[in-house]
């Protein structure tokens, strides 16, 4: 004789998602009660009750939404899901982050900067600039105060690789290190990595900068024009045509209205910088882009002096009186900085083989 298990044949179960009524979104750690039991959605959004047969009455509830109650009845297993809508009574929260920054980074280490921050960081003069925002993070030292200089975990300055869309960059500093050469109205990403870092990145053993320039706007045509105590900045992007095609150009120059006065007007001496940051980027298709940066950067230092009309030597030899008119004239010029010009195309193969 064979025994069956009489209680084992009256359970059924109720499965299903439960989702946001608005976006679809799946609700993660919503309460599913019935009776005197409970589920809680994993995180997908599934739920599963297992249940007796018959007129069950079910309670779908998720903090800051409205709950659900239904009077369902169950012979068999079901799938049902449920949508349920937000509370008006209670205000909504959104909390967003970085998913590939801080500690949950795939490498140790690693910093995506937060662009809208180098505004309000402080600096010498106002000047918003990149390095000095990296400066300030763990494990980084600046050596003298106000420059760009940057020590990361006992290394030197030339032991940090800087990449600008993926060139090397090898002089970043402007003002003999008061501001660098990255000007935050071109930028749309920066990746520091200060421990472990890529296997793609070679050359340097203390930390990599990695900058990323704006592509350009794709719906319409926006600028900026600023003007600091070290510079003015002009930034215009927008698309070209179809909008297939997008540009973005930024200018960066000194002398601004304060250094102007105070070297040129009180000495002889005249300095000044600039910076050019241009790139085009065109959709061949839905599979392949062209990316063309083009970026030009100069400090330029000169003294001229006016002619010095000295008082006559009188010199005598022999018998001879002579006289003579000197007459000085110094000029001298020194300029530095980057040229770069970088030609990209990404085309993407499949789902899992992308190329650059």
């Amino acid at each position: 004789m064979v025994a069956t298990n009489v209680f084992a044949q009256k359970r059924v179960v109720l499965s299903g998602y439960v989702t946001d009524s608005k976006t679809g979104e799946s609700l993660i750690g919503a309460y599913v009660s019935y009776g005197t039991s409970g589920a809680v959605t994993n995180n997908y959004g599934f739920y599963s009750c297992p249940v007796e047969k018959g007129e069950t009455e079910f309670t779908f509830s998720y903090i800051g939404y409205m709950t659900l109650t239904k009077s369902i009845d169950i012979q068999s297993d079901t799938l049902m899901n449920v949508t349920l809508e937000m509370s008006e009574s209670i205000e909504e929260a959104v909390v967003t982050g970085v998913s590939n920054s801080g500690i949950r980074s795939s490498y140790l280490g690693a910093l995506v900067v937060p662009l809208d921050r180098l505004k309000t960081n402080p600096v010498i003069l106002g000047e918003a600039d990149v390095l000095k925002y990296l400066q300030k993070t763990p494990g980084v030292q600046y050596g003298m105060e106000g420059f760009s200089g940057m020590y990361v975990r006992g290394g030197g300055v030339e032991e940090n690789l800087q990449l600008y869309d993926g060139v090397s960059m090898y002089n970043v500093n402007h003002l003999l290190g008061l501001c660098s050469m990255y000007t935050p109205e071109a930028i749309k990403n920066v990746s520091f990595y200060k421990g472990s870092f890529p296997a793609r990145y070679g050359g340097r053993v203390s930390s990599i900068i990695d900058v990323r320039s704006n592509d350009g706007n794709t719906e319409k045509i926006k600028g900026s024009v600023s003007v600091g105590l070290i510079s003015e900045k002009l930034h215009v992007e927008g698309p070209i045509g179809s909008g297939k095609t997008t540009y973005s150009l930024t200018f960066r120059g000194m002398p601004s209205f304060f250094f102007d006065k105070l070297l040129v007007s009180k000495t002889n001496y005249g300095y000044y910088f600039y910076d050019i940051n241009a790139k085009l980027t065109h959709r061949i298709g839905e599979t392949d882009k062209l990316f063309l940066s083009l970026y030009n950067g100069r400090d330029k230092f000169k003294r001229n002096s006016e002619n010095e009309n000295k008082p006559k030597v009188l010199f005598k030899d022999g018998n001879n009186i002579y006289k003579c008119d000197v007459t000085s004239i110094y000029k001298f010029k020194c300029d530095w900085g980057n040229s770069m010009a970088a030609l990209r195309w990404n085309h993407v193969f499949s789902s899992k083989l992308f190329s650059d």
